[in-house]
């Protein structure tokens, strides 16, 4: 995934937990409210496992970013 898809999959679920969030507060009923919810969690769940998965990339980790060696590593990170 390039950064653009990555910027462009965020950016959609960050825009639909924004969109339940506003229905459930207008929501009449407690079946609205708690089905707004549950679509709240389902894509706060899976913002956060594909962040989780991101993370988990070699690329995304400061690994094969061309140190060269372990000691010039350490030092960049103090």
């Amino acid at each position: 995934m390039d950064e653009y898809e990555m910027k462009k999959r965020i950016y959609g679920y960050i825009k639909e937990i924004c969109h339940y969030s506003q229905m459930q507060v207008f929501a009449t009923s407690y079946y609205q409210k708690n089905y707004f919810q549950m679509q709240i969690d389902d894509a706060t769940s899976a913002l956060i496992s594909m962040y989780m998965d991101i993370w988990r990339m070699p690329e995304h980790r400061g690994e094969n970013r061309g140190y060269r060696n372990q000691e010039l590593r350490d030092q960049t990170v103090q």
